[in-house]
């Protein structure tokens, strides 16, 4: 079964081609299927596997250009006279592809186009109905029918999907912790709910398997090991499930997540992890939810200083970072993850992104000293967030009086 699915495809009518991110080198990979199969499990793969209007099927033809080429390249806009090199795929020369006739010589194919003639010559044509799609039974390549293809993009990755191939053939999964966050996100993308509640539930274990060894927490930011959650996949997998839910079973992953993250993982870690800064301001409010997050709150909320710094490009203060390094305990030689030091004209507008997250620091947990440290590392203060983190000190102190 894995050599049809992953190698040969004999008994395949579907083939799906992932293409590799722009920032990633290599060759796309591609996967036989059979389309009933994917199109019960997945709403997204449904919609493209069903024929709809103003889709159809056209075959990349090369018998009149000739060319040498493997097949017909990809391009990201319309304006490029050549295949675009950053997708690193291309159409093989043979298959079908489904895709969008744009009137104006292009044809759509999942967001990305491909040209109807080069130099004049046709090379995509479309097929008429009784062009066979399916496999005929023959073995022979020489005579096996062309296969539509559905190709696939970000965040569909390689290892993603060949979780998801696995998960639909009920193949033995090869789920590693670094692929993690990557495999969610495919799940997710895909509205693959219970494959996604399955790999979430992996992940919960695993996470709460990094810490057992016998000196209580290791440097989690430094292992290696593929069956362990580091601070950073823990991060990277919140940022993953705080997108769209597609379902109330997985709309409470990201709160579930975060609390055995919380639980599992040294705050220190988390606030210093280089993850942090790059999360999503959805994931952070997500993160701040959490009760464990708000034991220390003036490291916390140094911390989302650096990350708002993080999101506008230029870094904390000096002196704020200085202050952070101390309050987390960083150990010698560790470096806090942030970008260059802002340049002196920066304004305060930056900030603003914070409005949200003050909204949820508990102020009131901070005694004089640390409060007034806490607006050191704010000068100057946007306005608005004063308003905010005054009102919300002010609250919090009422509420316990």
């Amino acid at each position: 079964l894995e050599e049809e699915v992953f190698c040969s495809g004999e008994f395949a009518d579907v083939v799906f081609r992932i293409c590799p991110a722009k920032d990633q080198r290599g060759d796309e990979a591609k996967f036989y299927g059979h389309a009933a199969l994917f199109a019960l499990l997945s709403p997204v793969l449904r919609d493209l596997l069903r024929p709809t209007a103003g889709r159809a099927a056209y075959l990349v033809d090369n018998s009149q250009l000739r060319t040498t080429s493997r097949g017909l390249g990809y391009r990201s806009t319309k304006a490029k006279s050549v295949a675009d090199s950053s997708l690193s795929t291309a159409a093989s020369w043979g298959s079908i592809v489904r895709g969008t006739d744009e009137g104006d010589g292009w044809v759509n194919v999942g967001g990305r186009f491909l040209p109807k003639r080069i130099s004049g010559v046709p090379v995509l044509t479309l097929c008429k109905p009784e062009v066979p799609v399916l496999p005929s039974g023959s073995t022979s390549e020489l005579h096996k029918p062309h296969l539509p293809e559905i190709c696939l993009s970000e965040p569909v990755t390689v290892k993603g999907f060949s979780e998801v191939v696995r998960y639909v053939y009920h193949l033995p999964s090869r789920l590693t912790a670094p692929a993690l966050p990557e495999v969610l996100a495919t799940a997710r993308e895909l509205e693959l709910t219970e494959f996604e509640e399955r790999v979430h539930s992996w992940g919960l274990h695993r996470l709460g398997a990094s810490e057992q060894n016998q000196n209580g927490r290791p440097p989690l930011r430094e292992a290696q090991d593929e069956s362990r959650v580091t601070v950073g996949l823990a991060l990277r997998c919140l940022d993953v499930l705080t997108r769209s839910p597609t379902s109330d079973l997985v709309s409470t992953a990201s709160a579930r997540w975060r609390d055995a993250m919380l639980l599992q993982l040294p705050t220190a870690e988390v606030l210093s992890s280089p993850a942090f800064i790059e999360l999503r301001s959805d994931s952070m409010l997500e993160l701040l939810r959490g009760e464990a997050i708000h034991a220390e709150p003036m490291p916390l909320w140094l911390a989302c200083i650096s990350w708002a710094r993080a999101q506008a490009g230029p870094a904390l203060p000096r002196r704020a970072e200085q202050q952070l390094s101390r309050y987390i305990g960083i150990s010698r030689g560790a470096r806090l993850a942030v970008p260059p030091t802002p340049s002196p004209d920066s304004s305060a507008e930056w900030q603003r992104c914070l409005l949200p997250l003050a909204a949820l620091i508990r102020f009131d947990g901070m005694d004089a000293l640390d409060f007034a440290r806490q607006a050191e590392a704010l000068d100057p203060v946007l306005p608005e967030l004063s308003q905010v983190i005054y009102a919300s000190r002010r609250q919090r102190l009422r509420a316990e009086a």
